[in-house]
């Protein structure tokens, strides 16, 4: 959803050279990296590093989620050393702690921080949070004032990374107050400490003016602040619940707001009850009831009364407030075990299968992650109104080439207007999938009136006009998304597949090279280069290429059926029929692999089988030419041409 912005489109994340363009970059609408800037380097630094390959961006969010692990075990681990706390667990504080740290990183609700990259500012923030908190609670615990100024600088970077460092004050105070200093007169009297940590919301503040904030998406203005409270009051339940029973996540939520107090003041009632009695009880029994007034001050930040109009819920919030929970009651049942003198080997027997159990549907839900279409279709089927989980399975229906869906799911939407743009974005899509390319034309046309700088719309209005025709539209297209930002490497590839058309394959090497360079793993512009090479001779550049685009995309025809007219041309007829057989097998509607099939089993005496595939070649709409009829007469088989089809428009005729 937001990985695309973030990371392959963003401009400002392309070099290191220029650090101010990394920092100071300019804002869009929504994107999690505005106002962000250590989020915006983390990504540059990663870019820098290993490119846009995807295991590195993952790699470096696992990384910093085991750095919060390690962050929140010393937390934990110091704050069961106190002297408040009781003997009991005092004795087993170290594995008490890493039982309970250990549920939190395995929860499955931490899979929206951790595999969701554009999210890892809740990572960053969440660093930021333990490092200032284990500081606070060192230095006031052990008296080392020396730590003080380290408080402030946690804070000021959190601050750089998300806004929810702002609950860090609040959240040592409570600390301070349950743990240590056992009062609030005694907590007022570590008052430096506090102030310090809120030298975060100075920098949010900074970050939200200066460095030009979240735009119109966050804010009093962006929605009702009262509307957005009453989604909350809702919101906090179904946290709570993802929490306890972590079974059908959601990767969206939306961005619905409430629908009024009329429909969901049993929501705000039963919140406000909840709070309040939070709030009482930590008054009467503040050890008691930390975690749970911890739960709502980490939470505050985004599920209060300031509106996130682009997301009004989402379980990447639980990160850090998550802890607030699970830790306590880790910790408290391992106190009640104890107090029913429960064996050790019953305690550790029950820890494990919590873990393991944990684990597996951790991984099951990374699992679900992998398809687009699973994810968006459950965001869809828990709130069929979700219009941007329509808008997006509509787009991965498309990819699983079922373009009926797709056309279903934008009917739904496409009157709304709230998401235009995507709506008649994934419009053209589906107009180019069912080979309606004037009304392709038309939306790219009606889409970059309204953004005119949108370099990936000008690569898609390009293949739109060579399908039309017309060449010379479509290059002023290439270049035009080429001039706007140079590392799309749809619009090289499609530059090459211009000068492809016009005869000039040795000019389109160095376009589809230049595209391959920016992303190795396009297997359209490693078969485009194949063909290429193959048009210049150079037939040994051309197989590796060919290889290269089958290994990568194993199910796609193309590549398969360019590689038996490569063996075609030396004369290696049995792997030209093996490798016409697999592009069939991958699409059995590409009449041009059966074309050729039939025409080199033919040369192989193989005529039975040839006349098969010359029927399937009429029934799907080829037109057949009176050399293929000749061959299979068997009166001129070793001079009836192939249908070159050298990136076949599957459509062409042969």
């Amino acid at each position: 959803m937001d990985d695309a912005v973030c990371i392959s489109r963003n401009t400002s994340i392309r070099s290191l050279t220029q650090l101010g363009d990394v920092l100071f970059y300019p804002h869009q609408e929504g994107r999690p990296i505005d106002g962000r800037p250590l989020l915006n380097l983390s990504f540059a630094i990663n870019r820098a590093v290993a490119g846009t390959a995807p295991p590195a961006f993952r790699s470096v969010n696992i990384l910093l989620h085991w750095l919060a692990t390690c962050l929140l075990l010393d937390v934990v681990r110091r704050v069961l050393a106190l002297p408040s706390i009781p003997e009991i667990i005092h004795r087993r504080r170290t594995m008490i702690a890493f039982i309970a740290v250990l549920a939190w990183a395995a929860h499955p609700v931490q899979t929206a921080a951790v595999s969701y990259i554009s999210q890892r500012s809740e990572l960053l923030a969440g660093i930021s949070l333990l490092v200032g908190l284990d500081l606070t609670i060192a230095g006031l615990a052990d008296c080392r004032p020396g730590l003080l100024p380290w408080v402030g600088a946690a804070a000021a970077i959190g601050g750089t990374a998300k806004e929810t460092i702002v609950s860090l004050p609040l959240a040592g105070l409570l600390v301070d107050r349950a743990m240590i200093a056992g009062s609030w007169r005694g907590a007022g009297r570590h008052w430096r400490w506090h102030l310090t940590s809120a030298v975060g919301w100075v920098v949010v503040l900074m970050m939200l003016t200066m460095w030009g904030g979240r735009g119109s998406s966050a804010g009093v203005t962006s929605a009702s602040p009262w509307l957005y409270l009453l989604r909350q009051a809702k919101v906090v339940w179904i946290y709570l619940y993802r929490l306890f029973w972590p079974m059908e996540l959601v990767f969206d939520y939306g961005d619905r707001l409430g629908d009024g107090l009329a429909a969901d003041w049993p929501w705000l009632l039963a919140t406000a009850l909840l709070f309040v009695t939070v709030c009482a009880g930590f008054w009467r029994w503040p050890r008691m009831f930390l975690g749970p007034v911890l739960f709502f001050v980490l939470l505050a930040p985004s599920s209060s009364i300031i509106p996130i109009k682009t997301q009004t819920a989402g379980e990447h919030r639980l990160y850090m407030a998550s802890a607030a929970l699970i830790v306590p009651t880790v910790v408290g049942v391992a106190w009640l075990l104890d107090q029913r003198r429960v064996p050790r080997w019953a305690q550790a027997t029950l820890a494990a299968i919590v873990l393991i159990t944990l684990i597996g549907l951790t991984a099951a839900r990374n699992a679900e992650y992998l398809s687009a279409e699973t994810i968006w279709r459950q965001s869809l089927a828990f709130d069929p109104g979700n219009e941007r989980a329509a808008i997006n399975l509509a787009g991965a229906a498309l990819d699983g080439d079922d373009p009926d869906e797709a056309k279903e799911l934008l009917a739904g939407v496409s009157g709304i207007g709230r998401y235009g743009q995507a709506v008649l974005s994934t419009m053209i899509r589906l107009a180019i999938k069912t080979e309606r390319f004037g009304d392709a034309l038309a939306g790219c046309d009606a889409y970059l009136l309204e953004r005119p700088n949108d370099a990936e719309m000008y690569v898609v209005r390009a293949s739109v006009r060579r399908r039309l025709g017309d060449m010379a539209a479509a290059t002023a297209d290439a270049e035009r998304a080429v001039a706007l930002d140079s590392e799309i490497a749809a619009a090289w590839a499609t530059r090459g597949d211009l000068l492809m058309d016009s005869g000039k394959p040795a000019e389109a090497i160095g376009y589809f090279e230049r595209s391959i360079l920016i992303n190795s793993d396009r297997w359209s512009a490693w078969s485009s280069l194949g063909a290429a090479l193959q048009e210049v001779g150079r037939t040994a550049e051309a197989l590796a290429a060919y290889e290269r685009a089958i290994a990568l995309q194993p199910t796609e025809a193309e590549p398969h059926y360019n590689r038996g007219n490569l063996y075609v041309s030396e004369n290696r007829l049995e792997l030209a029929v093996l490798d016409y057989s697999r592009a069939l097998a991958c699409d059995p509607t590409y009449r041009n692999a059966a074309y050729n099939r039939s025409v080199v089993l033919a040369r192989l005496g193989r005529l039975e089988e040839a006349r098969a595939d010359y029927v399937v070649f009429r029934r799907l709409g080829g037109q057949p030419s009176p050399a293929l009829s000749e061959l299979l007469e068997m009166e001129s088989a070793s001079e009836s041409p192939l249908s070159s089809g050298k990136r076949a428009v599957r459509g062409d005729a042969p």
